[in-house]
């Protein structure tokens, strides 16, 4: 595992815990773990998203209790058009809300997380390279002119629709 890895880990540990412990959830630790904000998503102008350390964004993660166990969900606001790659590698994400205003999943966008199910709306018409790999996914829909290749998803995904290039 990265140490980018490790640091996810060990920032979804503490999330956890705290929502766990009923403490009111206000802050997360920074890329180094050490420094405290509340990571909030913004759509820029040009389509894509970026992270603010102030209010003025979009809070973008939420977290439940679903059967004594906490989950993590990335809702992505409407307006933006690209994922950048790796923009949620390794954040340990259960459920994924993508808006039909989302065109292009870059290069490991959402890798190394912990999804289930996946709904890619019909707006979006290119997935990258391991942009979905290492999940817990069994089958996935795709949008009839979504150009995918064989590594965005994991050997054994079960993948209808799309064109495979």
């Amino acid at each position: 595992m990265t140490a980018n890895g490790l640091l996810a880990n060990r920032r979804d540990l503490l999330i956890r815990n705290l929502v766990a412990s009923a403490i009111q959830l206000t802050a997360l630790p920074d890329s180094t773990g050490d420094a405290l904000y509340t990571k909030y998503l913004t759509a820029k102008t040009d389509g894509t998203v970026g992270w603010e350390n102030k209010p003025s964004g979009t809070q973008i993660f939420t977290y439940s209790v679903e059967s004594g166990i906490i989950k993590k969900t990335l809702t992505i606001p409407s307006g933006v058009t690209t994922i950048l790659s790796s923009q949620f590698q390794n954040e340990i994400i259960d459920y994924l809300t993508i808006p039909n205003t989302v065109t292009t999943i870059q290069n490991s966008a959402f890798s190394n997380n912990k999804l289930t199910s996946l709904t890619i709306p019909n707006s979006v018409t290119s997935i990258g390279t391991f942009s979905f790999i290492t999940n817990l996914l069994t089958a996935v829909t795709l949008p009839a002119g979504c150009t995918y290749r064989s590594n965005s998803f994991d050997a054994g995904v079960t993948i209808t629709g799309g064109i495979l290039i």
